[in-house]
């Protein structure tokens, strides 16, 4: 075992006002020097613990994985993930959270017209929850995303039943599709997609 000459700490302020230290070694001073500077600079920039100047796409997985996974189905989690990452981390995903305004968010929201009005509904919801998480964790000061419209275009979409020629297309393409027994599910059950992914055999009655 490498045995190392200097050891020195370095402490950091959590985002909710709390301490950590931080344990450096070296085989030298000037290594742990250079580990300390590279502690602080991670700090400041929110890398370590988060803060104002966290990049958004740190703060997203950690939204995604603490506060809403535990929680939430994973049909569920995929569509917001899904989201965050389509729609919003390519765009201001390497900005400081503290940096985003009200328009960024707005400019994304708007590259969601054409989508269905629940679609677009699902998708405010979520990344106004993300930013009021990171406020009651005084990351920031106010939400960037009061005010937040969705963009006017967003369509409703008109359902029907299927055709009959439609339904005999639809039967022969679940056939041979990957997931056919599942979209077969969903028509014969009139289930919801999230509902069909939550089935377990104790649900099926195998008999009939």
């Amino acid at each position: 075992m490498a045995k190392y000459l200097y050891d020195e700490s370095v402490m950091i302020t959590r985002s909710d006002g709390t301490k950590k230290r931080i344990r450096v070694r070296g085989n030298d001073e000037a290594e742990v020097k250079e580990k300390i500077a590279l502690i602080k600079l991670k700090h400041k920039a929110g890398l370590i613990t988060f803060n104002s100047n966290t990049p958004f796409y740190r703060w997203a997985e950690e939204w995604l994985d603490v506060y809403k996974k535990p929680n939430i189905e994973k049909g569920t989690y995929s569509e917001i993930k899904g989201i965050l990452d389509r729609f919003f981390i390519p765009y201001i995903g390497n900005m400081n959270i503290g940096d985003i305004k009200l328009p960024h968010i707005q400019n994304c929201l708007n590259e969601l017209e054409g989508y269905s009005k629940s679609y677009v509904r699902r998708a405010q919801l979520y990344i106004k929850a993300c930013f009021q998480t990171a406020w009651e964790a005084e990351m920031i000061n106010r939400s960037p995303c009061i005010g937040l419209k969705p963009p006017k275009t967003a369509q409703k979409i008109d359902r029907r039943p299927l055709t009959d020629e439609e339904l005999r297309y639809f039967m022969e393409a679940i056939q041979i599709h990957h997931k056919g027994a599942l979209f077969g599910i969903l028509y014969a059950c009139g289930l919801r997609p999230g509902e069909a992914r939550a089935l377990i055999w104790d649900n099926i009655n195998i008999e009939k």
